[in-house]
This record gives structure tokens, C-alpha cells and sequence, in this order.
């Protein structure tokens, strides 16, 4: 049941907050989205089309590392946070569990695993999954996974773990209204996952075992978000 006071409390935080980007857009001579999803379907009515510009998120060089040579394992991946529970994390983990659940015994030699901090009480977990809880990097784990599942439609802006799972050469599962969110780049190595099919999870980890795609979409984003900010400051024109 929905409490009154928390749901008053949370109009007036979205009501606040939209104020404020009305107030910035007008105060502002651009306002930079990092995507373009956000871009086309919000700032463009706060800000305007010739005011909203997109310049994309990318992992800057600071934040890269060496992959280690490893063996790329059947394994699937769902990255929470050490930073506490929210609905997204939470949406994220109950659809992998579902998901899971749903393979029964299928999917053999696949191991799949939760990462972060979660409340065993709020949710059930099959078996086949195995709790890591706080990892202090999960650097290790993205390297010989094969896969890491994103697997609900909340949140906006720009999920950080998607690339890092790219660097890290894992295909990303992700849900078609996340999918529709993403930048153009990263859409070749994410497949999509239907949390109500029983057979659509089957059928992507079937699709995770295809060579893995060229490319480089941190480099793409990187040169787009340049380019933009080039544009803006008026920068070789």
C-alpha cells in the first residue's frame, strides 16, 4: 500500500527538480546531455532543440586497465552496487532471478552471479545463483565472464557498468526499453532479453557464445563527445 505522505513528498521533489531545470536551461547558452535518448525526448523541451546538445558518456583513460589474459567462462553477471538499494538495483535483480529461475535445467555449465550489496530477505534466489556480496573490484569477475545482464527498464542516463562490461569484451543482456535508451555505438555488443519469456534468456546466452564483435565504442563516444564540445566553443570552425 502506498503511503500519502511519502507519495506528496515525492511530487514535490519532481516538481522542484523540474523547476530547477527550467531555471538552469534559461540561465544556461547550452545544456549538455550525456545521451541522446535524454537529449530528443527531454532537455529539448525544457531547453530547446538549438539549446540541448548531446555529448555522449565515455570511460575516460584514467579509469582504463589492462585487461588480464583469461579464459573467457560461462558465466553471467548482474552488477549491483556497493552503495545501497534502489528500485533499479532491486527491478534488476528480481528479473535476473526470474530469468534464471525460468532456465530450470537449462542452459548447462552456465554458472550466473549477483554482486553487491542486496537483502537476501527481499528477494528469493535460485540455487544456481551465487552471492558475492561486496567485491572490492569487479574487475576479475567482468574479465572471465562472459556476460553481464542489466535487466530492467528503470534509471536513465547512462549505465557506466555497460561500457566496462565492453572493455571487458562481455556481451550486456539488456531489456528493449533500455535497449531503445542506449547510444547507436554500444548497440552491436547488447543483446536483447524478454524478462517475461521463459526462452528469450535461454536464446540470448545461446547468442553470448558467437564471436565476440569488433570495434571500440568507448574511442566512438570519446570522439563524438569531443566533437560536440568542438562545435560548441566554436573550435576549428
Amino acid at each position: 500500500m502506498h503511503n500519502p505522505l511519502q507519495t506528496m513528498t515525492a511530487l514535490r521533489t519532481a516538481f522542484w527538480r523540474l523547476r530547477l531545470d527550467f531555471t538552469c536551461a534559461r540561465r544556461s547558452d547550452y545544456v549538455l546531455s550525456i545521451t541522446d535518448w535524454e537529449q530528443a525526448h527531454y532537455w529539448r523541451y525544457i531547453a530547446g532543440a538549438g539549446t540541448a546538445r548531446c555529448v555522449p558518456y565515455f570511460t575516460p583513460e584514467a579509469y582504463q586497465h589492462e585487461i588480464p589474459t583469461t579464459h573467457k567462462s560461462l558465466q553471467c553477471v548482474c552488477l549491483l552496487s556497493s552503495g545501497g538499494v534502489n528500485p533499479f538495483l532491486l527491478d534488476a535483480a528480481q528479473n535476473f532471478a526470474k530469468a534464471v529461475a525460468g532456465l530450470s535445467q537449462g542452459a548447462a555449465g552456465w554458472s550466473f552471479i549477483i554482486t553487491g550489496s542486496l537483502p537476501t530477505d527481499l528477494l528469493a534466489f535460485p540455487q544456481r545463483i551465487k552471492l558475492t556480496g561486496y567485491l572490492e573490484s569487479p574487475d576479475g569477475l567482468l574479465a572471465q565472464s562472459r556476460a553481464v545482464a542489466i535487466l530492467s527498464d528503470y534509471g536513465f542516463g547512462f549505465k557506466t557498468k555497460l561500457l566496462d562490461a565492453i572493455y571487458n569484451k562481455c556481451y550486456v543482456l539488456v531489456t528493449e526499453k533500455l535497449c531503445r535508451r542506449l547510444p547507436m555505438e554500444v548497440l552491436p555488443f547488447c543483446i536483447v532479453v524478454d524478462v517475461n519469456s521463459r526462452a528469450s534468456f535461454s536464446e540470448a546466452l545461446d547468442r553470448c557464445m558467437q564471436p565476440y564483435p569488433e570495434g571500440d565504442p568507448n574511442t566512438a563516444l570519446r570522439e563524438r563527445a569531443f566533437a560536440t564540445l568542438d562545435s560548441i566553443l566554436g573550435i576549428g570552425a
